[in-house]
């Protein structure tokens, strides 16, 4: 039965953390037995290397924790991974307009540089 709990992270820690806790349910009515110790190593075995790693470093002791640990770590990747915003640089060249280029470039013949 602990087999079921062999699940791995596809999509996002939320639906990942859904699924297991519906399989760790069915397996609690099963086994009463079984303790966070448990769940969270099956857990954090489960998760995507990059979320998991930095997790482990907080050695989370209840299965709380290491949702929430999950949660914060993918926040934190999501966030380095978004671009950061970079604002437009004006240049100050535009080319002749409507009403024609701007006096300061003209020379003394009216005729521009």
């Amino acid at each position: 039965m602990t087999k079921t709990l062999e699940i791995r992270q596809t999509n996002d820690v939320a639906s990942y953390h859904q699924e297991f806790e519906l399989l760790m349910h069915q397996l609690l009515t099963h086994n009463s037995s079984l303790d966070d110790t448990f769940f969270v190593a099956k857990f954090l075995k489960g998760l995507k290397k990059e979320i998991r790693s930095a997790i482990i470093l907080h050695k989370p002791r209840t299965f709380d924790a290491a949702i929430t640990l999950a949660l914060l770590q993918e926040s934190r990747l999501h966030d380095a991974r978004r671009p950061h915003y970079e604002p437009r640089k004006w240049h100050n060249q535009a080319g002749p307009g409507a009403l024609g280029p701007h006096p300061s470039v003209r020379n003394s013949k009216n005729t521009i540089i």
